[in-house]
């Protein structure tokens, strides 16, 4: 009887000490879950704290504070659009377009944003046509080529409106 008690307390042993383990171990990854949703909690609101700082020099004017706010908040969360649509924003108003042109499209880089993509190319067409160049002069709508654009994205857009699958199937072949 005593070659079973001692089995049974080996036993007990081992169950106790990988139940211990196994305790330890899920602790450890419950701490690391929580450490990784608090940091990034902190990083958001890091960047909502800038981004609302930047906000409050543009309001006042103070471009040069606001460009340096934007900036920061690029550096904290280079994958948020937001920063890097307000920055081009500034440059084209201080009249410095091909600074708005690189900043928009390091954006798109790093981003992948419709939104971005969207105002380099009206940025874009417009210095194209002679409407944001880096003249105050030369600030005028070609009506011709803005025409053509809005033609070009109805196009665009009518063929998305009636694309089936059997068209995808005859342009790319079967699934």
């Amino acid at each position: 009887a005593k070659e079973g008690d001692v089995m049974e307390t080996r036993e007990s042993k081992k169950t106790k000490i990988i139940l211990t383990v196994l305790s330890g171990l899920l602790v450890l990854v419950l701490a690391v879950i929580g450490f990784i949703l608090v940091s990034g909690k902190m990083k958001e609101n890091n960047y909502t704290a800038v981004i609302k700082e930047a906000q409050k020099y543009l309001a006042d004017h103070n471009y040069e504070q606001a460009v340096i706010q934007y900036e920061n908040a690029i550096a904290l969360d280079p994958g948020e659009e937001e920063g890097y649509l307000a920055l081009a924003d500034i440059y084209v108003k201080q009249e410095k377009v091909s600074k708005a042109r690189s900043i928009l499209r390091r954006g798109y880089e790093q981003t992948g944003s419709v939104r971005i993509q969207t105002t380099l190319y009206d940025l874009e067409t417009r210095t194209l046509a002679g409407g944001a160049g880096e003249d105050k002069a030369d600030r005028q709508i070609n009506l011709a080529t803005a025409s053509q654009d809005i033609a070009w994205d109805t196009s665009f857009v009518q063929k998305i409106v009636s694309y089936t699958f059997d068209d995808y199937k005859r342009e790319f072949g079967s699934v």
